[in-house]
């Protein structure tokens, strides 16, 4: 459960991940699924959904020769631990389903038991697979002199070659606002505000499916190396995002970039963000208020005035 965004110019580019996951059957919005990448010849940020947490503390320091090295690296990688996962999860499976035969004397009935628990549990393993478990790393590749992304899972890698790419259970939110919203752009002369303006408007959309949220991490690349947007300025940023996309306060498209240049550049004004959404400055950068709360606020706005 998760959303990775990454939309590209050719020469520049922005990722974003969700922070939410869950553990034990509750869940929670302090995950981290954005990771540097730096070695000779690359830079960049390393992200996955599905079971991809397991692979991200053991690949995103890996020091390589190469970007194609890099990605045959992950691929090699994920492909032996997905494999002995499996191996042992069916192994665990099979001992179960023969303790639980156990309790029945007749062979045949046994044996009939047994059978049908492991077409059962089939049919539960194909569907758990589904749920796709992808790496993901975009960055700069000094030899070839401009932006690169690899899609890497258990199957193969696959270079990414369309100027945005959106992974995860939040993907079918982010893919639709970006699909709308680029239409007649053409993607390779926009500047990075351009990016992160549809990158952090798609996250909103993409929080509204199930199993996204929390403050994003966003990260900037280009020739010149990789930046982490700072949390208070990403929670500053969202907040005008959800107030324009809601429409809950009149900010124009211009006024909008034009905090996005600001933000990348590390000068976010908080001043003025305060003015059009009617939070604070302490509250802009120490919680992000999720997009349904701005819309419901809009629309209370609208309609009632709040009555």
């Amino acid at each position: 459960m998760t959303v990775g965004i990454m939309m590209s110019n050719g020469k520049e580019a922005i990722a974003i991940t969700d922070a939410q996951g869950s553990s034990s059957g509750r869940k929670s919005d302090s995950f981290v699924k954005l990771f540097p990448v730096n070695f000779s010849g690359y830079f960049g940020v390393l992200y996955g959904t599905g079971d991809a947490n397991i692979f991200l503390g053991s690949t995103f320091g890996h020091d390589v020769a190469s970007l194609d090295a890099y990605v045959r690296s992950l691929y090699s990688r994920m492909k032996a631990l997905v494999d002995t996962i499996d191996t042992n999860y069916m192994t665990r499976q099979r001992e179960e389903i023969t303790k639980e035969a156990l309790v029945i004397s007749d062979d045949g009935r046994r044996a009939d038991f047994a059978r049908q628990q492991e077409l059962g549990f089939i049919q539960r393993y194909e569907q758990a697979k589904q749920n796709q478990t992808w790496l993901v790393t975009v960055g700069f590749d000094r030899e070839a002199g401009r932006v690169r992304c690899y899609l890497v899972r258990e199957t193969g890698s696959l270079e990414i070659f369309t100027p945005h790419l959106e992974v995860g259970s939040g993907a079918d939110g982010a893919n639709f606002s970006l699909g709308t919203a680029i239409q007649g752009l053409d993607v390779t002369r926009l500047p990075a505000e351009g990016l992160l303006y549809f990158a952090v408007n798609a996250y909103h959309m993409a929080t509204e499916n199930v199993g996204v949220g929390g403050t994003p991490k966003i990260a900037a690349i280009s020739g010149n190396g990789v930046m982490q947007l700072p949390d208070a300025n990403v929670r500053a940023l969202m907040n005008l995002s959800g107030a324009f996309l809601s429409r809950y306060s009149v900010i124009t498209p211009g006024s909008m970039i034009g905090h996005c240049k600001g933000a990348l550049e590390g000068m976010v004004n908080l001043r003025a963000i305060s003015r059009v959404t009617g939070l604070s400055g302490e509250q802009l950068v120490r919680m992000s208020v999720p997009y349904n709360v701005w819309q419901d606020m809009a629309n209370q706005k609208l309609f009632w005035n709040g009555k």
